[in-house]
């Protein structure tokens, strides 16, 4: 569930899907090292206004985007079943994105134009941070995660700042790959 800051009242969160890839390297007993890539990660809003309590104006805003995760974790020690918690930086580029305004009577589907003019809609690239836990239990993991964009996506100079963040429950499968001898 996705959700931007500082476009306006009545946003509510917009909820989307997630594949990705991760790689879990054990830095020890307790640490490791979770580096991610999400391939496609829908982050946007949903929006309602009424105007003289007669007319009401629903915007959804859905983007598309590749994301970056660099993960530190702390587990429990163990082969068979950990808990974790952990967190680290995360990058995201925007590959797409849609406004979708509907009223009683019309529906207007737009692109979402990214750049940095002040024609622009949002910037195309953010940072931001991540916090996540977790358990894994033989090859099974479930994870509960918190992405905080720490980057302006606004364009337009003097206006509110625009942010992004999400919550994310996944579900994932540790493949056993055991590492090469020289």
């Amino acid at each position: 569930m996705s959700k931007y800051t500082g476009v306006g009242e009545s946003v509510h969160e917009r909820s989307g899907p997630d594949l990705g890839v991760f790689w879990n390297m054990d830095l020890g007993k307790y640490f490791g090292f979770q580096p991610a890539f999400n391939f496609w990660v829908q982050k946007g809003f949903n929006q309602t206004q009424t105007i003289l309590n007669s007319t009401t104006t629903t915007t959804t805003l859905k983007v598309n985007c590749f994301e970056a995760q660099l993960n530190f974790i702390l587990h429990t020690p163990g082969q068979k079943v950990r808990l974790f918690i952990g967190g680290g930086p995360s990058a995201s580029m925007a590959v797409n994105g849609k406004w979708t305004r509907r009223t009683a009577s019309t529906t207007d589907k737009l692109d979402v134009k990214f750049g940095k003019a002040q024609t622009d809609d949002l910037k195309k690239g953010e940072f931001g941070v991540t916090g996540l836990a977790g358990i894994s239990w033989g090859g099974l993991m479930v994870m509960a995660c918190y992405n905080h964009g720490i980057t302006d996506l606004n364009p337009k100079n003097g206006e509110d700042v625009i942010q992004s963040n999400y919550i994310g429950l996944s579900l994932g499968f540790l493949l056993p790959f055991q590492q090469m001898k020289k």
